[in-house]
């Protein structure tokens, strides 16, 4: 006999059900809580992926786990590893992961499909010591170093195949069609509509600083890619967005002069359809100075920060050799009423995004804070007060 748990969720209305007793928490069934170390050893081949465990659910349905002490419901497929001793790390491959309380209950902290977020550790390795920091977005780059190569994974071994956009995949193919006004193609795969699928703009001039490329829905479609090419055709990048817009730096994508640019719509990692491909769009100098910067240094730690636009900032860091772990940057965000915005790292140095909902004239800014680091040894954490110039992104 075998032994299995469901959601309660998934099964009919049922009188008889009510009767059944209850999963409390401290009734976890076997596999479902563990502790999670990665790291130990190395693996014999250089293209075997990072030391990690990689997670998957049952298609459509969401599964909880309890790892290193801390509630997560997954709903797909998730790595999860330590990047350094005093660092847990989630990514998440497709679907979304959810941070949960000790009760169960969503902490508002969900990881999405090409982001992740990290937390601090204990010093055995064994228990969450502080919240997980605000999901990241994983460059293109990182994500085809670290994430990529999961598709190796055999089939048989999952609960399904893992198959993602890739940098280096080939353009699919696409079929001619008369979709109306849209010029998109016709979707290959049934329960997306790309009848109406078209890029909004722009189509002009643009400058080497965040510009927003937007782009109508296609109903079905659960995620975006817009794809860039170069003065001579040729794909020059791939950026993922789940909604109908993505706000990126032409400047950081090497087109030369000129470029081009689409959209193509993805349901669950399967190519649905594309967009007409815009017309050469020159690419114009920078009409304005660099953006606002500012860096404050001392005890052989240096932070510093500038603007990316009116909705976030990036945050730089730099600690000592002695640092064990990454730091935890508290900081003054003016923009949601003088809120102390606290985040943790991984790595002795790195950089990172923190943004708002929508900008606020005149409010978007932050001032300094404090970083603390655990030192090598038996010392205690140790706290800097930071203050590089404040700043005003509106």
């Amino acid at each position: 006999n075998r032994i299995g748990w469901i959601p309660l969720r998934l099964i009919e209305e049922n009188p008889a059900v009510d009767d059944l007793p209850a999963l409390e928490p401290e009734r976890r069934a076997p596999m479902q809580a563990f502790y999670l170390q990665t790291g130990i050893g190395s693996a014999g081949c250089a293209d075997a992926p990072t030391d990690a465990l990689l997670v998957q659910g049952p298609r459509e349905m969401e599964v909880d786990l309890t790892v290193n002490g801390v509630n997560i419901r997954i709903g797909s497929t998730i790595v999860m590893r330590n990047p350094d001793p005093q660092t847990f790390e989630i990514t998440v491959i497709d679907g979304h992961a959810s941070i949960l309380d000790e009760n169960y209950q969503p902490t508002g902290t969900i990881i999405r499909s090409g982001q992740r977020s990290t937390a601090c550790l204990s010093e055995d390795g064994r228990a969450i010591t502080c919240d997980f920091s605000p999901p990241e977005t994983i460059s293109q780059q990182v994500y085809g170093r670290d994430v990529c190569t999961y598709q190796g994974v055999p089939a048989g071994v999952l609960n399904y195949e893992i198959d993602q956009v890739c940098p280096g995949d080939p353009v699919p193919m696409t079929s001619v069609t008369d979709n109306g006004s849209s010029g998109a193609t016709s979707s290959e795969i049934s329960g997306v509509d790309c009848s109406a699928f078209q890029l909004v703009g722009p189509f002009e001039g643009i400058t080497p600083r965040p510009t927003t490329f937007e782009w109508t829905e296609a109903p079905g479609a659960t995620e975006y890619y817009v794809v860039f090419y170069d003065y001579n055709g040729n794909e020059a990048g791939a950026y993922r967005a789940e909604g109908t817009s993505a706000t990126l730096n032409v400047g950081d994508i090497p087109t030369g002069s000129e470029l081009q640019s689409e959209v193509r719509a993805y349901a669950n990692g399967n190519y649905a359809c594309v967009t007409a491909r815009t017309p050469q769009i020159f690419r114009l100098a920078d009409p304005n100075p660099p953006p606002s910067s500012a860096s404050s240094s001392g005890s052989g730690i240096s932070v510093g920060w500038q603007c990316i636009d009116a909705f976030s900032i990036q945050i730089t860091w730099n600690l000592p050799n002695d640092a064990e772990s990454g730091p935890t940057i508290t900081f003054t965000d003016n923009a949601n009423g003088l809120f102390p915005a606290t985040l943790s790292f991984g790595g002795k140095s790195g950089s990172t995004v923190y943004g708002w909902a929508a900008p606020v004239a005149g409010v978007d800014e932050v001032a300094g804070g404090s970083l603390q680091y655990d030192p090598a040894g038996p010392d205690t954490l140790r706290t800097i007060n930071f203050t590089p110039a404040s700043l005003n992104c509106g």
